[in-house]
C-alpha cells in the first residue's frame, strides 16, 4: 500500500524486473522532467537513468519490453522496471 495525502492504494505488479526507492526530497530532477503537479502520484516514463543502467547491465535483451513507473508516496519515491502494467487499487 502507497499514501499520498489522504489517498491509501494498493499496488500491484507480477513482473518487477528491478526498482529503486529514493527519498522524496532527493528526487527532484525527474520532478521536474515529469512536470509533477503535487496531485500525480504514479506516473510512466520511457527515460531513466534506471532504465539506462539496466539495459546496460542485461545487454538491452529487454529494452523492447520495458516499461517505468514512478509512484510517489508521501515520504518516497520508487521508480519499478517491468514488462507488466500496474494495478492500482
Amino acid at each position: 500500500q502507497v499514501t499520498f495525502g489522504d489517498q491509501i492504494k494498493t499496488v500491484k505488479c507480477d513482473d518487477v524486473l528491478s526498482f529503486k526507492m529514493i527519498e522524496e526530497v532527493n528526487f527532484l530532477h525527474t520532478l521536474e522532467e515529469q512536470n509533477f503537479d503535487g496531485n500525480t502520484w504514479i506516473f510512466r516514463t520511457d527515460s531513466s537513468a534506471l532504465i539506462d543502467w539496466f539495459n546496460y547491465e542485461s545487454e538491452s535483451i529487454h529494452s523492447d519490453q520495458l516499461t517505468s513507473y514512478i509512484i510517489v508516496t508521501q515520504d518516497q519515491f520508487f521508480e519499478v522496471l517491468t514488462h507488466s502494467k500496474i494495478d492500482v487499487s
